[in-house]
């Protein structure tokens, strides 16, 4: 594998063909850069989330790495300002549409199919603007190269 974060850009392709009615669809490097952007709304925000290390060889030549990526869904709705019923009927759709088009998916050569997963960050409304997470897992095998 020559680019660790290879899947980014496959997964912000793919959340942009599927979900046209988006105004962006750009990286992020953490959950506080997505609040503090100025917000066209609405969008999604691809961030890296870290990862785990699920098996690996006695020998340590190859582990599976689990990669966590999560796709933050920005909404804004003056007529809901401390955040609802009316985010969520609005932000709804089109979460199930980017959770539709990455499950089984695979991002890029060398990489499993995604998976949708649990997430540990929580749905936030801000001012008539809300962020809900959603996060996949996406496993690969890291072989050494000694």
């Amino acid at each position: 594998m020559d680019d660790y974060f290879a899947a980014e850009q496959p997964i912000i392709d793919r959340i942009r063909a599927r979900v046209p009615e988006l105004k962006e669809v750009l990286p992020a490097v953490d959950t506080f850069a997505v609040l503090e952007r100025g917000q066209v709304t609405p969008a999604a925000f691809v961030l890296y989330s870290g990862d785990q290390v699920n098996d690996d060889r006695e020998d340590g030549a190859a582990q599976v790495v689990v990669q966590r990526w999560t796709v933050v869904l920005a909404t804004r709705n003056l007529a809901d300002l401390h955040g609802g019923s009316d985010h969520r009927n609005q932000a709804g759709p089109w979460m199930a549409t980017i959770a539709q088009g990455l499950i089984g998916w695979r991002p890029a050569n060398g990489f499993g199919q995604l998976r949708k997963t649990s997430t540990a960050v929580q749905p936030y409304y801000q001012k008539g603007y809300a962020y809900f997470p959603q996060t996949f897992a996406l496993p690969f095998m890291l072989v050494s190269d000694t």
